[in-house]
């Protein structure tokens, strides 16, 4: 979840969650902007892996883009979040563990809602969400992703404008501390927490992510 110098909002990159509050759910995802005196603590992060390893290989193609899909006839709705999963456009990336499919956040009120209030049976093993930016989020800036909101323990994975893994965050359900990166990124891909290493996601690690996908405000 992303959170804003401006106001807080709960989503995931971390900032997703499943449980309620009393709170309107004004989705930003895990992407904030921390500091002042509403600034949380930081939480720690962990990395793994060397910066010879690669998520995917050279010769694999690179991500495909999927239609926003229309409701199957067995969906639950969340009405906890704004934007349901089914109602997202995705992109399939090939990873050594296999194909990993991403929901697409690419505005300001996605990235905020994130990940939050989804439950284990909403997300598969091989589903996850990827957050696209506009610019370059910089370390400088205390930008950093949390988890309010968020039920699911996840990976929250930065990555740098050339594709390449810079830290794996442990976004801890509910937590309002920030996840915090470990340098300027402008991808972030959440996964359920410990899958990030199924897939090839550790730092250092080159992911494919198609330069046809955009972040807007």
């Amino acid at each position: 979840m992303l959170k804003s110098s401006s106001f807080i909002v709960a989503l995931a990159i971390t900032l997703m969650g499943c449980s309620k509050d009393d709170t309107p759910n004004t989705g930003i995802i895990p992407i904030q902007k921390s500091g002042g005196n509403n600034t949380p603590a930081p939480s720690s992060s962990t990395a793994s892996g060397d910066n010879n390893s690669a998520a995917v290989s050279n010769n694999t193609p690179t991500s495909t883009n999927t239609p926003v899909a229309s409701a199957p006839a067995n969906a639950n709705k969340n009405y906890s979040r704004i934007f349901q999963t089914y109602e997202l456009k995705s992109t399939t990336i090939k990873t050594p563990g296999g194909d990993l499919k991403l929901w697409i956040m690419d505005d300001e009120s996605k990235r905020q809602e994130g990940m939050m209030f989804l439950h284990d049976n909403e997300v598969k093993d091989n589903e996850g969400m990827l957050f696209l930016f506009p610019d370059v989020q910089k370390l400088s800036g205390n930008y950093a992703f949390w988890m309010k909101n968020t039920v699911l323990p996840l990976d929250i994975d930065y990555i740098s404008k050339e594709k390449r893994v810079l830290n794996i965050g442990k976004g801890v359900p509910f937590s309002e501390a920030p996840v915090k990166p470990l340098g300027d990124y402008f991808y972030v891909i959440e996964v359920k927490q410990g899958l990030s290493a199924k897939f090839g996601l550790k730092a250092g690690a080159k992911i494919e992510i198609s330069n046809d996908l955009k972040g807007k405000p």
